[in-house]
């Protein structure tokens, strides 16, 4: 059924505001979720999913925290669909021998995009509604009854999986629909599993990518016969927090020079202390090596692996 001029003048202005601000509010929480440290590679393949499936607290977290930009993206993208949808709905009927079906084309995507955006927007409400309602449940849990922080979100998950169940029983009983029912009658089957899988497939985005990994140096320049020590600083949060996986090297040319040890100073903070005395003088690199999915958009390459390198100069 198709929707009236004032109904898609709404919609349009609707999604042109709140949507899109909202869905840009979201994305700010990137660079927080990146800094998350977890302590663990995480990275949802099927073989370290598989290792995670019962995750320590802070990497639900981390992966929480994923799922709403997630979403932020997710509403990014239906909300720009939406918008050039309708503009090009509006401009069909100026061209020159316009297809007949053109600008109910871009109407149909732009109302399914609109659909798709009042998925998510309902996710973020119930959401919302069920943080504020086990949000003292959990730090009671926590707090009074001394439970593991695991255990008190195993245990506060049931209790919002059971409050669902027995609302949607309850809905049964009276001979309405199901929760689950009455969604797909709003929006659509179809729309369902557009919104479930992009979700997903930006979800899985969001947690590979949700991550920092810095090098740094006290100095770039050090002179060997003052006896200076140069400092290097190493960051890891997000997916790459295992400081196991990282290697920082001291490299000259292709060999490697020296192995660092990296000792931690806090959340997600390590440095390791090089003496220019232990170096003889000459150019060298300093590197960290991680074993996860890296883009560089500035080139633009794809890798396999994090390679930060910063150069280092030893004077006699």
């Amino acid at each position: 059924m198709g929707d009236s001029e004032n109904d898609r003048n709404e919609q349009l202005a609707f999604v042109s505001g709140t949507v899109l601000a909202g869905g840009a509010l979201l994305v700010k929480v990137w660079p927080i979720v990146s800094r998350m440290h977890t302590g663990v590679h995480d990275q949802i393949t099927p073989a370290r999913f598989s290792m995670s499936a019962i995750a320590p607290v802070a990497v639900l977290c981390h992966r929480i925290g994923a799922l709403i930009v997630a979403l932020g993206m997710g509403m990014l993208l239906f909300g720009t669909v939406h918008v050039v949808a309708r503009g090009l709905s509006l401009t069909k009927p100026s061209l020159v021998n316009p297809s007949p079906d053109a600008a109910g084309t871009s109407d149909r995507i732009a109302r399914r995009a609109y659909l798709v955006i009042q998925i998510y927007w309902t996710v973020i409400g119930v959401a919302l509604l069920a943080g504020f309602l086990t949000f003292p449940v959990l730090t009671g849990l926590v707090r009074f009854l001394q439970w593991t922080p695991f255990w008190a979100s195993v245990a506060t998950t049931m209790l919002i999986v059971g409050s669902v169940a027995t609302v949607n029983v309850v809905r049964l009983r009276r001979g309405t629909t199901s929760i689950f029912g009455w969604i797909r009658t709003r929006v659509g089957t179809l729309n369902l599993l557009i919104a479930v899988g992009t979700m997903f497939l930006l979800w899985l985005i969001a947690v590979d990518f949700a991550y920092v990994a810095e090098l740094s140096v006290s100095s770039n320049v050090i002179r060997r016969a003052e006896a200076n020590s140069v400092v290097v600083s190493v960051s890891l949060g997000g997916s790459v927090s295992d400081v196991g996986a990282a290697k920082a090297t001291i490299t000259r040319g292709d060999a490697i020079i020296r192995y660092l040890g990296l000792k931690p100073v806090g959340r997600g903070n390590y440095i390791a202390v090089v003496d220019s005395a232990t170096l003889d003088p000459g150019d060298y690199e300093v590197r960290l090596v991680y074993p996860h999915t890296y883009v560089a958009f500035d080139t633009p390459t794809f890798s396999r692996t994090i390679d930060k390198r910063v150069g280092l100069i030893v004077l006699p």
